[in-house]
């Protein structure tokens, strides 16, 4: 059971270029990102003032809400990639109202806090204990047990909302997916970054130019290709689903 690189470019690439599809995504991922920046920004900024006002006890149900609304928008984003990628349609109302959810929102951030939280702090553990030998092994321990959590449980958020698992059988089922093509999803990953590189470097040419310029093509650019990116990192996970 593995997957094509190959064909997650190809298929992603197919839909996106899909004129019927391309704007009704743009719009929706547009929504929930700048959704997500509000969400975050305000977040920062009345803690601040809170914190500065002696209000530590408003904070906290405060920004167990923007948390809440956080990963929401991030449901937005995931599931929209999901429904385009099988489908080849996006309903902008659909795309909102489909996971808003106490329920799965709940879940969801219990299994990123479960995800991430449990893999940085054994990953402070073990980097504590093997630093005492010496440092550089340390710090080696934390990357490389980071990235094996990150790639083996990559699938986790999918499958608990494309397949409305519980926690505890995503991660499962993640590790599951993963065992025989870690190695190949890194790769993958590799290759994406690249990519995603190589468009920020060649659009940033034009800050030689004007800077400004050349942030606002960075920013079109961005929106631009964004459904072409979210449908290939999605992509893997839906060819190891159908086998």
């Amino acid at each position: 059971m593995t997957f094509s690189i190959k064909k997650s470019f190809k298929d992603s690439w197919s839909i996106f270029t899909s004129k019927k599809f391309y704007l009704p995504f743009i719009l929706v991922s547009f929504v929930a990102i700048i959704g997500l920046y509000i969400v975050f920004g305000a977040s920062g900024f009345l803690s601040t003032v809170l914190l500065l006002r002696g209000l530590w006890w408003v904070m906290i149900p405060l920004l167990a809400l923007f948390l809440f609304l956080g990963v929401y928008f991030i449901l937005v984003n995931i599931n929209l990639s999901l429904v385009a990628y099988k489908t080849k349609e996006v309903h902008f109302k659909k795309s909102f109202s489909s996971v808003w959810n106490f329920k799965l929102i709940a879940k969801t951030t219990g299994l990123l806090l479960l995800v991430g939280g449990g893999a940085l702090i054994i990953g402070y553990l073990l980097s504590l204990g093997l630093s005492k030998i010496h440092p550089i092994l340390g710090i080696s321990a934390f990357i490389v047990w980071v990235a094996y959590v990150a790639v083996r449980l990559a699938f986790s958020v999918y499958i608990l909302v494309d397949s409305k698992e519980t926690i505890i059988n995503s991660m499962k089922k993640s590790h599951t997916m993963m065992k025989g093509n870690g190695w190949k999803f890194l790769l993958f990953i590799i290759c994406v970054s690249i990519l995603s590189a190589v468009v920020q470097i060649i659009t940033s040419r034009i800050g030689f130019i004007s800077p400004i310029l050349s942030e606002i093509v960075v920013i079109i650019f961005g929106i631009a290709l964004a459904p072409w990116f979210s449908l290939l990192t999605v992509s893997p996970y839906l060819q190891l689903k159908s086998h």
